[in-house]
């Protein structure tokens, strides 16, 4: 079971680890990233964040699709985390059955839109906004499950 779907460009870090997995008692932390799962030594870096009862494994995107719509990871909780909307919207698109997303950095350079001081979108993130929108899934943005949640829509309308 998907317990979080994180949009974070830090990727797997000690806020995931110390925060976000006891809070949701998460299992499985499964990186969907194409760039990561190409480079060897990155995947093997972030797949040794490991501890005791927590499997951390990096996956394309379309292989983490497969993999978590399989069926075979129902005893799991899970942590799906993502580098950018691009890719969240990528696994919505596969197939994944999305219920939220929480977006805790999304950084980029050039032209930007500050939304908070760890979020900045660009033109191609407003478009994904829209369409997680009109779907209906709510975007967050809160960095540890005690934080009080932004509720995504609200801030972008504040423009």
């Amino acid at each position: 079971m998907i317990v979080l779907v994180r949009v974070d460009d830090r990727l797997v870090h000690s806020r995931v680890l110390e925060a976000w997995v006891p809070f949701f008692k998460a299992d499985y932390i499964i990186l969907a990233s194409d760039e990561i799962a190409k480079d060897q030594f990155r995947r093997q870096v972030i797949e040794s964040c490991t501890y005791s009862n927590l499997l951390v494994k990096v996956k394309n995107v379309k292989d983490a699709v497969q993999e978590i719509c399989s069926g075979g990871l129902d005893t799991y909780r899970i942590i799906v985390i993502v580098g950018s909307l691009k890719d969240a919207m990528k696994l919505y698109n596969g197939g994944v059955k999305i219920s939220s997303v929480n977006i805790g950095n999304i950084h980029h350079r050039g032209n930007t839109k500050m939304i908070t001081s760890s979020v900045y979108i660009n033109k191609e993130d407003e478009n994904i906004i829209e369409k997680f929108r009109e779907i209906g899934i709510p975007l967050e943005i809160r960095a540890i499950p005690f934080d009080k949640p932004l509720e995504f829509y609200s801030c972008m309308a504040k423009d």
